[in-house]
């Protein structure tokens, strides 16, 4: 029964204004679906996949509806990977939100870490607009890093 409440699950389409038609992959040591709330949540060695990036954690919540999946929660060691574009792309960070009405990312932790080819930005906060390849860090209460490198 989890199965296949799981396969209807990922077989829903990313619901909302910026809606992708891009499958979303999600593999994981455990699942726990909960119907009612419309939520799944995964656990141990999280691997999401879709063809513009890659998302690992410790553990993701899905929420969905009858419009599809709404948002993604990664928690614990997040790592964001896209190959896309003129140059690879990696962030880190201890907690993740997908929207999928913005196709949007949001990392956050006490270190969040962009790096854009020999580029590092670091701060607290990373939003990421998957449409657009833009991103924002931010850091409260403090200065944002960022090393440029020449090439």
């Amino acid at each position: 029964m989890r199965t296949l409440l799981a396969l209807a699950l990922l077989s829903l389409p990313l619901g909302g204004i910026a809606q992708s038609t891009l499958p979303l992959h999600i593999s994981a040591a455990a699942l726990t679906v909960q119907q009612a709330q419309g939520q799944a949540v995964f656990l141990g060695k999280v691997k999401v996949t879709r063809a513009d990036f890659t998302l690992t954690a410790n553990q993701l919540t899905a929420n969905y509806g009858n419009t599809g999946l709404t948002t993604l929660t990664a928690q614990g060691n997040v790592l964001l990977t896209r190959t896309e574009g003129p140059l690879p792309e990696t962030a880190s960070a201890a907690a993740a939100l997908f929207n999928a009405q913005t196709n949007t990312l949001t990392l956050t932790g006490q270190t969040v870490k962009l790096q854009r080819g020999p580029t590092v930005l670091v701060g607290d906060k990373l939003v990421y607009n998957l449409n657009t390849q833009q991103a924002r860090v931010t850091q409260q209460g403090g200065p944002v890093q960022a090393t440029f490198t020449p090439q």
